[in-house]
């Protein structure tokens, strides 16, 4: 395969690797033939931009598949085994009809309590907080080192047009702490299941800040059959070429104490600001006192991840999209100029004297973007 690694026990390798044009004018190169999960893909991968290419052998149609974008790093079994299961996750295989997402019972989910539960995704608990509302499904991604809790406030707007749930990520909040995998795949793989569990038959809105705009953003581009409308909140595709900037990341959280006995305590330390408060509401109360919900080396992990460009999958994006930027925010003019340029059909706002943290410094103006967005004018 791509990464030299062969498929075994729930992927297996039955073809060669050979290269040869198609009528498309396109050259690939064949990665044989994948079995996962009792269903069979045949593997290409597009020379001229990496992207792979996933047709289902065994599935109801001749010629249908999904593809993924390309990428400069090798792509090894890992990541193609979460791409395959992704796609079989809302899919059912018996199911002739392309597209057709299917209703599974809910065994997947545990209810924690009256608005908290968890979707397991394969070796991972993703913690997914109800807010409730009525109309189609609303879900909220925070950012790096957040959680659901931050915009929360966000979601309680939005509840009277939409039914609204949200999502700690993998290695945030209430979710798996430790996750082996962190890559971007994996991120958009608990997304996926969380939309087919609880939206199987209706595509959502997904609405996501920073990093977790890049995973609704990623989401959207690879599962377009399930995701309606996009916001974007200070998120961006053009990665990042300083190689130290994850690390200084990482370094900044490591910093931190284990624990902080109090409240007050951890804002001497921290600073006061929005994001600060929000930190400090979110700690873990252990008997050692008070931790966060997160470890430094698993932030870092991921924030390298979302340093990778992805403008290949931002061009080929279908679904409708609002790009929202804050004044002080994190992104240069040029850079937000450009993320309209190479998609000229995304919208974009852009809110007077907020930061990165929008949702929370902006609040009152990101509240009436999104309802100006996705409320007026919808039909209920």
């Amino acid at each position: 395969m791509e990464s030299d690694d062969d498929l075994t026990d729930d992927g297996r390798i039955d073809v060669p690797a050979a290269t040869s044009a198609t009528p498309d004018g396109f050259t690939y190169t064949s990665l044989g033939k994948v079995t996962v999960d009792g269903e069979t893909f045949a593997l290409r991968r597009r020379i001229e931009d990496g992207s792979h290419h996933y047709d289902w052998i065994s599935g109801p149609d001749e010629g249908y598949g999904f593809s993924v974008s390309g990428s400069v790093k090798p792509v090894g079994q890992e990541q193609h085994l979460i791409a395959l299961r992704g796609f079989l996750a809302a899919l059912d295989p018996a199911d002739a009809t392309p597209h057709h997402r299917r209703r599974r019972p809910m065994n997947d989910v545990t209810t924690l309590n009256d608005d908290r539960s968890l979707v397991r995704n394969g070796d991972v608990d993703i913690c997914v907080t109800d807010r409730g509302g009525d109309g189609p499904l609303l879900v909220l991604l925070h950012g790096l080192a957040g959680s659901a809790r931050e915009l929360v406030p966000t979601a309680d707007a939005l509840t009277d047009a939409f039914h609204v749930v949200l999502v700690d990520q993998r290695g945030h909040g209430q979710s798996t702490r430790r996750p082996e995998l962190l890559s971007r795949e994996a991120f958009v793989s608990d997304i996926v299941e969380v939309i087919t569990q609880l939206s199987p038959d209706r595509p959502v809105t997904l609405v996501g800040q920073s990093m977790g705009a890049h995973t609704a953003f990623l989401t959207a581009a690879a599962r377009p059959d399930l995701v309606e409308r996009l916001v974007m909140l200070e998120g961006h595709v053009s990665g990042s070429d300083d190689p130290d900037e994850a690390a200084q990341l990482g370094a900044f959280f490591g910093s931190w104490p284990d624990t902080f006995a109090t409240p007050d305590e951890a804002r001497a330390f921290l600073g006061e600001s929005a994001l600060t408060e929000a930190w400090i509401s979110d700690l873990e109360p252990i008997s050692e006192g008070l931790r966060p919900r997160f470890d430094a080396d698993v932030m870092q992990r991921t924030i390298e991840a979302v340093h990778e460009p992805r403008w290949t999958e931002w061009e080929a994006l279908t679904v409708p999209t609002l790009a929202v930027f804050a004044e002080h925010g994190m992104f240069s003019p040029e850079q937000r100029a450009e993320l309209i340029q190479r998609r000229p059909h995304t919208a974009r706002a852009d809110l007077q004297g907020a930061s990165h943290d929008a949702h929370l410094d902006g609040f009152g103006d990101w509240i009436s973007v999104l309802r100006r967005s996705l409320v007026d004018g919808r039909e209920r």
